[in-house]
C-alpha cells in the first residue's frame, strides 16, 4: 500500500524480468496503478491504456459486448483485456495470443489474466497464429 501511495509522487519499480523479446520487462506503481513496460516502451496500462480505451470506445462498447469472439494480437499485461472484461462486461470468448511467455507470466501475476474464465492465453508469435 505504501508503495502505490509513493507512486503518486514518483513511479516504484515492484518487479524487472529479462525477456528473450522485450529484453527488459518492468512492473512499476505509477499514479496508483500497475504498469508493465518494456525496455523502450509502455506495454500495458498508463498512458497506453488510456488510448486503447478510446479505440474501443470508438468501435462502442455495446457492438463489442454483442461479438461471440474477439482475437487480441499481442496480449501483454492484458490491459485491453481487462477493458473488455471489467468495463465493457463482454462474455463471449477471447483469444489472446503473445509471443513473450515471460510477458504472459507477468500478466498472469500481477494483473491476474489467468482468473478472466473466458480467456484462452497462447504463447505464439501473432502472424504464425494467423496463418493457422
Amino acid at each position: 500500500m505504501i508503495k502505490r501511495l509513493l507512486s503518486f509522487l514518483l513511479p516504484v519499480k515492484i518487479h524487472q524480468k529479462k525477456s528473450v523479446y522485450s529484453k527488459n520487462l518492468e512492473v512499476t506503481w505509477n499514479n496508483g496503478y500497475l504498469v508493465l513496460d518494456s525496455e523502450n516502451t509502455n506495454y500495458s496500462y498508463g498512458s497506453l491504456q488510456r488510448i486503447l480505451r478510446k479505440g474501443l470506445k470508438y468501435i462502442g462498447f455495446e457492438r463489442i459486448k454483442k461479438f461471440e469472439n474477439i482475437l487480441i494480437l499481442g496480449v501483454a499485461g492484458g490491459s485491453v483485456i481487462k477493458t473488455i472484461v471489467d468495463e465493457i462486461k463482454f462474455k463471449g470468448k477471447i483469444t489472446g495470443v503473445e509471443i513473450d511467455a515471460q510477458v504472459v507470466e507477468i500478466a498472469n501475476k500481477y494483473f491476474k489474466l489467468n482468473e478472466i474464465k473466458n480467456l484462452e492465453l497462447v504463447v505464439d508469435d501473432a502472424f504464425e497464429f494467423v496463418l493457422k
